[in-house]
């Protein structure tokens, strides 16, 4: 008997605020803000039973794929001034983006099986689950097209990517098999959660004449969050009342999460002042953010029991691997290779920062359990085998870099600082037990992390 679900989603949304290059704005303040709430909430299971009098088989499959963007088909959040003239007095500009797309999905898949017969009995369950999520989607905020920015205050360029992602899968599988001669019985639970995000966001002055009073802000942050869980677990009992009995039971879980995200903050070719008008002073920031943080649970456990008046033999086996790989990019600079080189200008004793940060939480817990039982009415001849294997590996290969790679740049002190810090926390374990005459039983465990920032 088999029971299988699926779910499939797929969401590309484009969220735009402009005030374009026809636009002539007169007022105190303006803020130009776009926002995208976006979500998908999926939940797939499946459950499958099956009683045999001689062959017993259960299956049950359950399978979700979640999408917001696409590689070929990207999402977008888009805040704008793109050629228009504003002119405020007593009041800000901000010019703000805001990407805080959400995906939470769950496939459980259960499968249980029993066979009884008065001869040879055999049993089969398997069960798997697997979740896969994606996020690809840009983040940008922009003063461009040669717009022309007037206001006695502040003007703060921002764009922000505050997603969320949390992938949960789990397969288990229960397995009875009884009979009077031989019996075999073998079970399968497994399970694989996958999160991969490759978004974009752009904080930045492009082009044009930005003229303040006070301070001049452009910031771009990537601040994800990713959950991730996946479990399986397998038992099997076999008990054969005049023969040999034979129990097999495997359990295993993976979790693999991918961040490839772009974090800048730029002023590329305009003309930028801060603290304009006579004995006016401002400061100019141009910052850069990186700060995901993920959280990766899997779990796998087996449990096997086997009873043969004749023989009895007992498998179990459990194995868990957890990956984890960042590969970001964050850059905040001062110009830009291969276009016309700005000027930035704080004026009286304001300062000029620019400054790129990349710092990840992740957190990895991988534990696999295995135990085998095997007994026999023959003095002898019985053996359980057990094996669990646990591995997680963390792997973060960023790029961060603060520059000014073009322009004339003044002001009371520049500053430019690059920082690359994590804080990965990756926790293994395993245990293997087996009880009979003769019994073996083995664990193995390891944990890698690789910062190459």
């Amino acid at each position: 008997m088999g029971a299988g679900s699926g779910a499939r989603n797929r969401v590309v949304r484009r969220t735009e605020s402009v005030v374009g290059s026809g636009g002539e704005v007169t007022a105190k303040s303006l803020a130009v803000g776009a926002e995208d709430e976006g979500s998908i909430v999926a939940v797939a299971g499946a459950l499958a039973g099956q009683w045999g009098s001689t062959v017993a088989l259960a299956a049950g499959v359950s399978v979700a794929v979640n999408e917001i963007g696409t590689a070929t088909d990207r999402g977008s959040v888009k805040a704008t001034v793109d050629g228009a003239t504003i002119s405020l007095t007593g009041g800000d500009l901000t010019v703000t983006a805001t990407n805080a797309a959400a995906i939470t999905s769950w496939t459980i898949a259960g499968t249980g099986q029993v066979a009884k017969a008065d001869a040879t009995a055999v049993g089969l369950a398997g069960a798997g689950a697997g979740n896969t999520n994606r996020l690809t989607v840009d983040t940008s905020a922009l003063i461009t097209g040669n717009a022309a920015v007037t206001t006695d205050r502040h003007v703060t360029v921002s764009a922000t990517d505050t997603s969320k992602v949390d992938s949960n899968a789990g397969g288990a599988g229960l397995g009875v098999t009884l009979g009077q001669a031989a019996t075999v019985g073998v079970t399968v639970g497994a399970a694989k959660s996958v999160v991969s995000i490759e978004n974009k966001t752009q904080a930045a002055i492009e082009s044009g004449v930005v003229t303040a009073g006070s301070d001049v802000t452009v910031a771009a942050t990537s601040n994800q969050r990713i959950e991730a869980l996946a479990f399986g677990v397998g038992v099997n009992v076999a008990v054969a009342g005049g023969g040999g009995g034979v129990s097999a039971a495997g359990s295993g879980a993976a979790s693999t999460v991918e961040l490839k995200t772009t974090t800048t903050a730029e002023i590329v070719s305009a003309t930028v002042t801060a603290g304009s008008g006579d004995g006016g002073s401002g400061s100019v920031t141009v910052r850069a953010t990186d700060t995901p943080t993920l959280t990766t649970r899997a779990g796998a456990g087996s449990l096997s029991v086997a009873f043969g008046s004749a023989a009895g033999v007992g498998l179990a086996a459990g194995v868990v691997l957890a990956t984890n790989t960042l590969e970001n990019a964050v850059t905040a600079r001062i110009g830009t290779s291969g276009q016309p080189a700005p000027t930035v200008t704080a004026q009286g004793s304001g300062t000029i920062t620019i400054s790129a940060e990349s710092a990840a939480t992740v957190e990895t817990l991988s534990v696999a359990v295995a135990a085998s039982v095997a007994f026999s009415g023959t003095p002898f001849a019985a053996a359980a085998i057990a094996v669990a294997y646990a591995r997680a590996v963390t792997t973060v290969t960023n790029a961060v870099t603060a520059e000014v790679v073009a322009g004339n740049v003044s002001g009371s002190a520049v500053s430019l600082r690059a920082s690359d810090a994590h804080a990965i926390t990756t926790t293994v374990g395993v245990g293997a037990g087996a009880l009979s005459y003769f019994g073996a039983s083995v664990g193995w465990s390891s944990a890698e992390a690789t910062v190459n920032g």
